[in-house]
């Protein structure tokens, strides 16, 4: 390299122009606002979470009062979940007293109240199974009841019960139907 070339380049004048353009151009980058990329917005009615193959557990001083497994779970809000494909169990002293399906049910969070459309609820306690099947079967967990509203029947050893309104008491093993059931013997 030519030796003026050298001299220039090694001179204090280029060295505090190159100190001078870096901190320029690191002052410039400090300034101007980074581009990001847009933030990802949720479309308008979907749920903030969905969750599959889920298994819920009611307990209660350490006592299994229900499970629920859904085939899907959607969180709509901070109270309210919905469960697809619901399979239960109703357990009293440990032991299970009833069996559930239903292809949808809402579950409150808070209080932890359900509400199962087109259910069907199988009590296999010790003596023959019970069958109950209605438009809706609420569980009231205050109360460790089950309410059935809507068409609803019920069956047990070739004899069937058709009215529109049951309620069971898990705790008190009792069962009560409405006044206008109808009772009908199917063998």
């Amino acid at each position: 390299m030519n030796n003026r070339l050298k001299q220039f380049l090694t001179s204090p004048l280029v060295g505090g122009l190159t100190v001078i353009g870096l901190f320029s151009g690191i002052v410039y980058l400090a300034l101007i606002e980074p581009q990001l990329p847009p933030p990802i917005k949720k479309p308008l009615n979907q749920p903030d979470f969905v969750f599959e193959n889920v298994r819920l557990s009611l307990l209660d001083q350490g006592e299994v009062n229900w499970e629920m497994d859904s085939s899907k779970s959607v969180v709509v809000n901070d109270e309210l979940t919905e469960l697809y494909d619901v399979r239960g169990r109703f357990y009293r002293n440990d032991r299970v007293v009833a069996a559930l399906k239903s292809p949808m049910g809402k579950l409150n969070m808070t209080r932890s109240d359900m509400a199962l459309e087109k259910a069907e609820l199988v009590f296999t306690g010790q003596g023959r199974p019970v069958t109950l099947n209605a438009d809706v079967i609420n569980w009231k967990s205050d109360m460790s009841q089950l309410e059935g509203r809507g068409h609803v029947r019920i069956q047990s050893d070739g004899i069937q019960l058709l009215g529109s309104y049951f309620l069971v008491d898990i705790q008190k093993q009792l069962l009560i139907v409405s006044a206008n059931s109808s009772a009908r013997i199917t063998q």
